[in-house]
């Protein structure tokens, strides 16, 4: 579960950098809560997110791709 909790914890400082309601806490999740984190994985997944517009290398890409990838396992 590391990942899933370092993926809400950015996730979270994030959003109260920009103003979003209170942080999700992982035990205490509402589906509202579940909604918001499979929406950020997709934007996450998107090729534009992924690659950071071409900023970065494909190596990179690859290990953030992997880093979500066990996000994503961890949400089952």
């Amino acid at each position: 579960m590391k990942a899933l909790h370092d993926y809400i914890n950015q996730r979270n400082q994030w959003g109260g950098f920009y103003g979003h309601p209170g942080p999700i806490k992982l035990g205490k999740m509402n589906q509202a809560d579940i909604n918001a984190i499979a929406e950020a994985l997709d934007c996450d997944f998107s090729p534009e997110n992924l690659h950071c517009d071409g900023e970065i290398s494909n190596a990179e890409a690859g290990r953030k791709a992997n880093r979500l990838g066990r996000v994503m396992d961890q949400t089952d």
